[in-house]
């Protein structure tokens, strides 16, 4: 949710809830709150407010790619040793994955297989297709960080860091920090 401080002439933008908001959107915001005031004060002649309406158009039209920019993650990958897909979807404000096909869902026998490496014995009896492997994920600067993968052939969860280069998703998964960790390339499919 965003607020809308009038203090004077200062605009003042007010972002609650913790939600990020990219820099271009807030300055389409800033216009559009400094234009009500102006015309508001009867400060603005008709010449003006048509400059200052496409000017607002044209920042509107560029903070609305850098949020299609976010779905650019949106869609099924194919992991990299080829034994796994994951579909990648947003939840609420973040982006999760979860494993919709791979070589580990089905036991020897042809059976589901569960999640018996979980170190949490209640989450043990989950089945592995449709688990749901990365989350928390959160775009910010060209990239998606802040989120976790969990592997369910070992039972260990990673911070990750992800980025979309073309057809490529290109995950750094790593404890601590990025530097020590290892990256993976998956390949998209859908």
């Amino acid at each position: 949710m965003l607020v809308i401080i009038d203090c004077g002439e200062n605009i003042r933008l007010r972002h609650l809830f913790g939600r990020k908001i990219n820099k271009p959107f807030l300055k389409f915001l800033k216009l559009v709150a400094d234009l009500f005031y102006l015309v508001h004060m009867r400060m603005l002649h008709e010449k003006k407010i048509l400059m200052l309406i496409i000017a607002l158009c044209f920042i509107g039209l560029r903070s609305n790619g850098q949020v299609n920019q976010e779905d650019k993650i949106k869609g099924v990958w194919l992991t990299e040793k080829k034994d796994g897909k994951v579909e990648i979807f947003q939840t609420g404000r973040t982006w999760s994955g979860k494993l919709i096909w791979g070589n580990t869902v089905l036991d020897e026998n042809g059976k589901p297989r569960h999640d018996v490496f979980n170190p949490d014995p209640k989450l043990r009896a989950r089945l592995i297709q449709g688990l749901v492997i990365i989350t928390g994920l959160e775009y910010e600067y060209g990239k998606w960080q802040g989120g976790k993968i969990y592997d369910s052939t070992t039972g260990k969860t990673y911070s990750i860091i992800v980025t979309v280069n073309g057809n490529n998703l290109e995950l750094r998964g790593y404890i601590g920090i990025p530097l020590l960790g290892k990256t993976t390339v998956w390949t998209r499919i859908n």
